[in-house]
């Protein structure tokens, strides 16, 4: 997608799905703050397992891909849960404004076609009366104790609690100790092998955990060895200019003989070759504690 704001000003985005960008920013921020309403506070982690949860709770009620799901909620914690849910789910989001009334209400639900109608319990009075009239919708849930006739949110989220529970003892843990690639990847697992409803999503986690510390190794890899890449390249550069341009980079490879070549001395040459490792050595563990205070 391209954006252009002025004749000679473009600005080029990526295209990624709403839902998919919360679960990279869960890998990149788990542990800070996503929604705060009063006294309730989510993370984004807890947001993510939580969405997760309904999304699988709402498929297993007949939402498939595609379906229509009208939300009919003020602004509130169960709106963002509810809206990230349906588009992992894969349904399509109908949001109604609040203040609509039952007549308006009526028409948006039968006019979109809504499989499922998700009500905040503030609004359960206006649905109420026509809940058993809405002919497409499936599935009514409410987030009120006092539904009659609804599904109550609290029970598609049942065990969320554990989960968030779950989620803020692995963060705590992680806090006291490097939260790398690895320790997410290890974190994930466990919550895959401790609780089999969101094995899937626990999975996908991990694994994308696993091909982040797959990278940051080969980085880190690149200047923990800096020493043997700049002989191995130096070989490359000698080879590749005597084939094409018939003369010789360097007196003779590996670069340390070329050096021996020069008449430097063994001593001379290693201080110096300890010097050149030890500063891509420092870089390299710049590198992974950049990432970590990143990712802590």
């Amino acid at each position: 997608m391209t954006v252009t704001a002025r004749p000679d000003t473009r600005f080029t985005y990526r295209e990624v799905a709403l839902h998919d960008r919360l679960r990279e920013v869960r890998r990149e921020v788990g542990t800070k703050t996503a929604l705060l309403h009063g006294d309730r506070r989510i993370t984004y982690a807890e947001l993510d397992a939580a969405t997760d949860r309904l999304a699988g709770a709402l498929a297993r009620r007949g939402v498939a891909p595609g379906d229509r799901v009208t939300i009919f909620m003020p602004n509130s914690i169960e709106f963002v849960l509810a809206f990230y849910a349906t588009l992992k789910a894969g349904g399509v989001v109908n949001p109604i404004n609040a203040q609509s009334k039952e007549r308006e209400v009526r028409f948006q639900i039968e006019d979109s076609g809504a499989k499922a109608v998700l009500v905040h319990e503030a609004l359960w009075p206006v649905i109420q009366p026509i809940a058993h009239e809405l002919a497409t919708a499936r599935l009514v849930v409410s987030t009120g104790a006092d539904a009659t006739g609804a599904t109550r949110f609290d029970d598609l989220l049942r065990r969320i609690d554990d989960a968030m529970a779950r989620e803020r003892r692995f963060s705590a843990q992680a806090s006291h100790e490097l939260r790398t690639p690895l320790t997410v990847l290890r974190g994930e697992l466990e919550l895959s092998l401790r609780d089999p409803e969101t094995s899937q999503q626990a999975t996908t986690r991990a694994l994308a955990s696993a091909e982040t510390m797959v990278r940051l190794v080969e980085v880190l890899l690149l200047f923990i060895g800096g020493v043997f890449v700049i002989e191995a390249l130096s070989v490359m550069i000698q080879v590749f200019s005597f084939k094409y341009f018939g003369r010789r980079v360097f007196l003779i490879t590996p670069i340390h003989h070329h050096f021996e070549m020069k008449a430097w001395s063994e001593t001379k040459i290693m201080v110096r070759f300890w010097v050149v490792a030890g500063i891509f050595c420092a870089a390299a563990f710049a590198l992974f504690y950049r990432y970590y205070f990143k990712h802590r």
